[in-house]
């Protein structure tokens, strides 16, 4: 039994909802999650064999009390606990991903599921491994949504922080002509390269790793799923990207953040044409006001 207790993963159940999510996905890595599944309501997380499940169900309830007494909405404290073998790492872990619509138009689907019967024009086939963006978060879940309104037919696409492709993969699905994609993690660039040959998009789009864009070219239009210290250092940089009537989708912004970010927006004569809020987070579209450059050197 201490051989194949020794090799028993700790799979952590917690309850989550809008407000609390993103908190309790970073509470978690702090924790030293060595993996982590969304749900709608409900965040797996997964701990290696030499973790102490006692120690972290007490920090995971103190957190979620220190969440409780600052107003935030935490309906249940109430974490499942488990040990799994390592042979069912894989296993547990994608029954949490399962097809789901985006849009009306647009399905987001794991490679392990067949295309379910009533699938839509646009599937997306995306597996996770180690980067960020499934597309059940609000803040991807809310750029897709944008790009599928506003994005035209060969538009060219700049994606800052590509994590898994999905938005670089959606943007040539949705009738982008090319895309530029790139993120700072060389993991993410690789799952987002497996991604784009799953879906047949990789002959149309160019990923590199790096911190910001290298190209100097205009785009028809660019999408940032980031956040709101990156966006305030990439925002001029993004503008002079930009033609006038081509458009900037901005997401990875808290509610406690807009003013900032409008401020910002505001200062590099950009105009929010359009916006999303779900849950805690907020998405923009913009547009550079016509002069915006007019006085610069």
């Amino acid at each position: 039994m201490a051989a194949n207790n020794s090799t028993a993963w700790i799979n952590l159940e917690c309850p989550v909802n809008p407000y609390i999510r993103e908190s309790i996905t970073n509470f978690l890595f702090e924790l030293g999650a060595a993996g982590i599944a969304e749900g709608e309501d409900i965040i797996t997380a997964y701990f290696p064999p030499a973790a102490d499940k006692n120690q972290l169900l007490a920090q995971l309830e103190s957190y979620y009390a220190s969440l409780q007494e600052i107003g935030l909405p935490v309906e249940t404290t109430h974490i499942i606990h488990r040990t799994i073998q390592d042979r069912d790492w894989n296993t547990e872990w994608k029954k949490n991903l399962q097809p789901f619509f985006v849009t009306d138009d647009m399905m987001i689907k794991p490679s392990w599921h067949k295309k379910p019967t009533h699938a839509p024009k646009i599937v997306l086939e995306i597996d996770p491994e180690m980067a960020f963006g499934t597309g059940i978060h609000e803040t991807t879940r809310m750029c897709l949504q944008l790009l599928e309104k506003h994005i035209k037919k060969n538009a060219t696409v700049l994606d800052i922080g590509t994590g898994t492709g999905i938005l670089a993969i959606a943007a040539i699905k949705l009738g982008a002509r090319k895309v530029v994609a790139f993120d700072n993690d060389p993991i993410a660039v690789s799952t987002a390269c497996k991604n784009a040959s799953k879906n047949g998009t990789l002959g149309r789009t160019l990923l590199y790793t790096g911190d910001s864009p290298v190209l100097k070219s205009n785009f028809s239009l660019i999408v940032a799923n980031i956040n709101r210290k990156i966006i305030l250092k990439l925002l001029p940089l993004m503008k002079e990207m930009l033609d006038y009537n081509t458009i900037l989708i901005l997401s990875g912004i808290l509610d406690k953040e807009e003013g900032k970010i409008r401020s910002a927006c505001q200062e590099q004569k950009m105009l929010i044409i359009d916006a999303d809020h779900q849950g805690e987070w907020l998405a923009f579209v913009l547009k550079k006001q016509p002069g915006a450059n007019v006085g610069k050197n």
